[in-house]
């Protein structure tokens, strides 16, 4: 395997951390979860429902 230069590392480094500080990885999980409900057949945005225990 071929080793990676320290100055790659450190660029690798600081892209992961800006995309991080956008929340890029939060909004791309989002995406990625409304295409999974899409494609069940789901609602594309999940609704909060609250059951009484006395209905269950």
């Amino acid at each position: 395997m071929r080793r990676l230069r320290a100055k790659s590392w450190r660029t690798i480094d600081g892209r992961f951390r800006r995309w991080i500080a956008k929340e890029l990885f939060e909004a791309l999980m989002r995406v990625l979860a409304r295409r999974q409900r899409r494609h069940c057949s789901c609602r594309s945005d999940p609704r909060l429902a609250l059951r009484s225990a006395v209905e269950v």
